[in-house]
């Protein structure tokens, strides 16, 4: 463990008296431990300890919590709410049992096309270090697991999925140049033509607030994409890659 200024060193040692007065470890066999899932530290990718001390009742269930020490903002509520859910090994002596649990916020970030979550590694039973895997792919949402079946409005064709780059979102510059107003006459001929003859090409994912991932899942129908080629052959004003 890494330590800054006289504070952590007599909190360290405090906490060692008291683990060493508990029992020989840092606390009971662990049956199951829970990540701590803090989405503001995730973003921020923030990095650092948390100690949180637990009291455990005869049949392994955490009964009370405490908060030791914290170096960084947003990682105690979440890792003392992780801890009162982890599950210890049971007991034949009445005595209540304690145990210091250690969360080792990495500030390390994985790349992933599975959805995001914490990844956990643990250095011994009870110190845990947190890990965030970052997702890089938009998921269509799932029922039972599965992306349920849609329809295509325009011809009734059941579509399949593919995996598409996101493009870049955010709001357009207007150009009163007279190639923009020609760019702008060809897009606004486009998007009508999108509407009515081939709304489900999909062949990118318009990216807004809500896609940070830089590719993404999507609903295609062949047909329109089949008629996306037709109009673009036949309008080669418009350049697809500028929607």
């Amino acid at each position: 463990m890494r330590w800054t200024g006289v504070a952590g060193c007599v909190v360290l040692m405090l906490l060692a008296l008291r683990s060493a007065g508990a029992g020989q470890g840092k606390g009971p066999a662990v049956v199951h431990a829970e990540a701590p899932s803090c989405e503001l530290a995730r973003r921020a990718r923030i990095s650092g300890w948390v100690l949180v001390w637990v009291t455990i009742d005869r049949q392994g269930k955490v009964t009370s919590s405490t908060v030791e020490h914290e170096q960084q903002p947003y990682t105690a509520q979440c890792s003392e709410a992780a801890a009162k859910n982890w599950i210890f090994a049971p007991s034949d002596q009445d005595e209540a049992r304690e145990a210091l649990l250690s969360f080792f916020f990495t500030g390390e970030s994985e790349e992933t096309e599975e959805p995001s979550h914490v990844s956990l590694s643990f250095d011994d039973p009870w110190t845990v270090r947190v890990t965030y895997a970052q997702s890089t792919l938009f998921r269509l949402p799932r029922e039972n697991g599965v992306i349920p079946e849609k329809r295509c409005r325009v011809h009734d064709e059941v579509m399949a999925v593919e995996v598409v780059p996101v493009l870049p979102g955010g709001r357009r510059v207007a150009d009163e140049s007279p190639e923009g107003q020609r760019r702008q006459v060809a897009r606004s001929a486009y998007w009508e033509a999108e509407e009515t003859l081939f709304p489900e090409a999909n062949r990118h994912h318009g990216g807004d607030c809500t896609v940070q991932e830089p590719k993404a899942e999507t609903y295609y129908c062949r047909f329109c994409r089949e008629a996306e080629r037709e109009w673009l052959a036949s309008h080669p004003e418009w350049n697809p890659n500028e929607k």
